[in-house]
């Protein structure tokens, strides 16, 4: 079964999302865009138990300046939220990496089939249509080796991706 922790900075600014605000206001310069907010996120595609989710979301999540979670942590009002992950099959450093410090947390080792995966949720505020937000999307992100998601205002359970490689047995 596959679980979501989601990470985002709480205090001291979030410099990715400052940065993303500012590359996005320089080639969408007529968007009306006024704040962006990341989360980061990680799909735990293992058994967990509850307990072990918990130790692994504070392990993940930096107590000072950070808050971690369960479930994206959306803020309260936004216009359109992405999600950039890799696509089945690319590596993934960033995932690698949380599925070693799970594994210390946690005192065990992964099944061979146990992974788990990195995203970026990235909400917007001020973007005024599907499109803008489709045309950011496709600036963010890299679509030979990553997939972009778009989610409207009212979305507040976003899915959650797992990017297994799955290979089929030809007949």
């Amino acid at each position: 079964m596959a679980h979501r922790i989601a990470v985002t900075t709480t205090k001291g600014g979030d410099a990715r999302a400052e940065s993303f605000l500012r590359s996005l206001k320089k080639v969408f310069p007529e968007s009306l865009l006024v704040k962006v907010v990341t989360v980061a996120t990680y799909v735990v595609d293992a058994s967990l138990s509850e307990s072990e989710l918990k130790i692994a979301a504070e392990r993940l999540t930096h107590p000072l300046i950070e808050e971690g979670s369960t479930a994206v942590l959306a803020p309260a009002a936004y216009d359109y939220a992405i999600e950039i992950g890799y696509l089945p099959g690319v590596t993934d450093n960033v995932g690698k990496t949380a599925r070693e410090t799970i594994e210390d947390a946690l005192g065990r080792t992964f099944a061979e089939d146990q992974h788990v995966y990195s995203s970026l949720f990235i909400f917007l505020t001020g973007v005024g249509s599907r499109e803008e937000a489709e045309h950011m999307a496709r600036e963010l992100h890299n679509p030979l080796i990553q997939r972009a998601s778009v989610w409207g205002a009212d979305t507040r359970e976003f899915p959650i991706v797992v990017p297994r490689v799955e290979l089929l047995e030809h007949l």
